[in-house]
């Protein structure tokens, strides 16, 4: 006599279908893969402090900040943190460790300000993490000195829907962001005594 077990796998397969994430929610932690070269920052002649004051969000995504897509639907991916002063902050922090006099500040002897435009992990066989902002230092009177559009990105393996890798990948882009920042010659220029 033959069985048929059908009954067993059609419950398997609903249960799976139940658990599988529909969304991945994330709080935002410092938490670099590796710790990023910064460029040497010549301050001979003098440089001029800089504040950085609360950046502006101008993503489209609202509180999204990636998604996987490595199975058939899709997983967005959240987060309730505050993603411009989490950027802020880390961008200060990064700055400071070339030599920058560098505050979280709304007014200072030279003010970066700075849109935030994307902040995205774009997760697949890989996180690709992405953060892009439009930054101008301004003196204090408010005349712009210098502007441009800058982008870090990371690279990162891990495993998948984990809020850990994702937190990595966004550490890294800042990282890499702040190292274009500073290697800029035209912000480095912007902050020279002349």
């Amino acid at each position: 006599m033959k069985r048929t077990v059908v009954f067993p796998v059609v419950l398997a397969l609903a249960v799976s279908a139940t658990l599988a994430a529909k969304d991945l929610n994330i709080v935002l932690k410092w938490n670099p893969n590796e710790k990023q070269s910064m460029p040497v920052l010549e301050t001979t002649g003098g440089i001029f402090s800089l504040a950085i004051p609360a950046i502006v969000d101008k993503r489209d995504k609202g509180k999204q900040v990636g998604e996987n897509n490595e199975g058939k639907q899709v997983v967005p991916v959240y987060t309730t943190s505050d993603v411009p002063a989490f950027v802020r902050e880390h961008l200060t922090a990064q700055l400071k460790t070339i030599g920058l006099d560098v505050a979280a500040s709304e007014s200072g002897e030279r003010v970066l300000k700075a849109e935030l435009g994307e902040f995205w992990v774009a997760e697949g066989k890989r996180y690709h993490g992405s953060i892009g902002l439009k930054v101008s230092v301004t003196e204090a009177s408010g005349k712009e000195l210098w502007s441009a559009l800058l982008n870090g990105s990371s690279d990162n393996f891990g495993r998948s829907l984990k809020p850990d890798n994702y937190t990595e990948s966004i550490s890294d882009a800042v990282q890499d962001l702040a190292a274009k920042l500073a290697g800029s010659p035209g912000f480095r220029a912007a902050l020279a005594k002349k």
